[in-house]
């Protein structure tokens, strides 16, 4: 996001941003294998071998950060910064359950 705030190119700008909301999902995936102890990469096995609380959680993820902000680009451009940031307590926080 450093890079975002520097970066004039609209399209730069917007590729830093979704890649920095797939950041986060990549997070919540990796912990979620790790909590599985599986090396299978695929969200959609991962979700479905979670519990359902950590399986509502990770779906959020999933939806929200892989696929409406990196691939269709419709995170909410008015507020980034914030939504980043709200995005990476989520994550830290689900990180954490995964590791306890």
């Amino acid at each position: 996001m450093e890079l975002y705030k520097v970066e004039e190119d609209p399209t730069t700008r917007d590729r830093l941003v979704r890649e920095a909301f797939d950041g986060l999902f990549h997070a919540a995936r990796l912990a979620s294998m790790v909590y599985l102890s599986t090396e299978v990469a695929r969200w959609g096995a991962i979700k479905a071998q979670l519990p359902h609380l950590h399986k509502v959680a990770f779906d959020n993820f999933i939806k929200t950060l892989h696929l409406k902000y990196f691939y269709n680009g419709e995170y909410p451009r008015d507020r980034i910064e914030g939504e980043l940031k709200r995005w990476l307590k989520l994550t830290e926080e689900y990180v954490a359950c995964m590791h306890a």
